[in-house]
C-alpha cells in the first residue's frame, strides 16, 4: 500500500481555493487512483466518474484543469507536478523488490541456522525418550521379581494380620537398574494434613457442652442451662450463615464469652444474654419552646384547639 502525500497548507493553497471543495475533493481522489495504481499522475477519462461520487464529475474536472492542478493529455488527465511530491512508480517497484529481497534473506538466515530443525530434533528426542521410558520395562523384559509375592488378606490362626506387600518401581533405565522396591504400604507413615490442622465442618445438629464448656460458663456466672441455650444459639446462627469451624467446642466458649462480654438483654432471669446489642441510651435534645409543644400536641390530636 502507497500513502498520499499531501501538505499540511493543502486546503489553503490558492488553486484548491479556487478550484472548490469538491472539485478539490475529486483531485484528492485522482492522488489516491494514481498512487494505487502506480500510473505516474494520469487518470483515464473514463475513471473519472467512477473515482468519486459526486454531481458532473467532468464539470469539476474541467475546474481542475482551469485551476491548474491538472493537465489534459491524450486518453485522460495528468495531474500537475506529481513527481514534485508523490513517489513515482519505478521508485514504488524498486522498494517492493527491496523489501521482499531483504525477506528472502531473512528468512534463510533462520534456516540456515537450524531453528527449525533444533526444535525437531529436541521435540523428537523427548517424545522418543518419553516413550521408550514407559514402554521399554514392559517390552524389554525388565528384572521383575519371580515370583510375585502374593498378598492373603486372610490371617493365620495366632498370627498379627498380614501387612500389604512393599508397590514395585521400575527403574526408568530399563533394567540399568532393575526393579526398586519401594515401601508404600503400612510402613509409610501417614501423610499429615497441611499446617496440622483439623479440617473445618459445617454446624453439627446439636452439640453437648463438654466440662470445659461448662467451666467457662461458670466462670462468668451462667448456669449449665445457659451454657445448653448459649449452644442452641449457637448453632442456628451458625447453621443459617452456613459457616465453617474446625473446633465447635472453643467456639461455644468464644460465643459463652461474648454473651457475658456485651450488654445484652436477657431472656429472663437465669436466661444467657443472647440477643442483640441494646442500643446506647439517647440523650436529651433542648427544651422545647412551650408554644411549639403545643403546636405538636394539636397536631398529634392529644391537645384540642381551645
Amino acid at each position: 500500500m502507497v500513502w498520499v502525500r499531501l501538505a499540511d497548507d493543502f486546503t489553503d493553497h490558492p488553486k484548491v481555493v479556487t478550484a472548490g471543495p469538491l472539485a478539490s475533493w475529486l483531485y484528492v481522489c485522482g492522488l489516491t487512483y494514481a498512487n494505487r495504481y502506480l500510473t505516474d499522475g494520469f487518470i483515464p477519462a473514463g475513471q473519472v466518474r467512477r473515482m468519486a461520487d459526486v454531481e458532473d464529475p467532468q464539470m469539476l474536472a474541467g475546474r481542475l484543469v482551469d485551476a491548474g492542478l491538472w493537465e489534459v493529455v491524450d486518453g485522460g488527465y495528468l495531474i500537475h507536478d506529481y513527481h514534485g511530491y508523490q513517489p513515482s512508480s519505478e521508485n514504488v517497484k524498486r522498494e517492493r523488490d527491496e523489501a521482499a529481497k531483504r525477506q528472502a534473506e531473512s528468512r534463510a538466515r533462520r534456516g540456515k541456522n537450524g531453528s527449525h530443525a533444533v526444535t525437531d530434533t529436541v521435540t523428537g528426542d523427548v517424545t522418543h525418550a518419553v516413550t521408550d521410558t514407559v514402554s521399554s520395562p514392559v517390552s524389554s523384559g525388565a528384572p521383575y521379581p519371580d515370583p510375585v509375592p502374593a498378598f492373603n488378606p486372610v490371617p493365620e490362626p495366632g498370627q498379627d494380620p498380614p501387612r500389604p506387600p512393599a508397590a514395585l518401581v521400575v527403574d526408568g533405565d530399563g533394567g540399568a537398574g532393575g526393579a526398586a522396591v519401594a515401601a508404600h504400604g503400612a510402613d509409610a507413615p501417614p501423610k499429615q494434613k497441611s499446617g496440622g490442622r483439623e479440617p473445618k465442618s459445617l454446624a453439627p445438629k446439636r452439640l453437648e457442652p463438654d466440662e470445659t464448656d461448662f467451666a467457662a460458663g461458670a466462670e462468668l456466672g451462667m448456669t449449665e442451662a445457659d451454657v445448653e441455650r448459649c449452644a442452641a444459639a449457637m448453632l442456628d446462627h451458625y447453621r443459617a450463615k452456613g459457616e465453617l469451624r474446625a473446633d465447635w467446642h472453643a467456639t461455644l466458649r468464644t460465643w459463652v464469652r461474648n454473651a457475658s462480654k456485651f450488654d445484652r438483654p436477657s431472656d429472663g432471669p437465669g436466661q444467657p444474654r443472647t440477643g442483640p446489642p441494646r442500643p446506647p441510651p439517647r440523650r436529651p435534645g433542648p427544651p422545647i419552646p412551650s408554644e411549639t409543644s403545643a403546636y405538636l400536641q394539636t397536631r398529634s390530636g392529644t391537645l384540642r384547639p381551645r
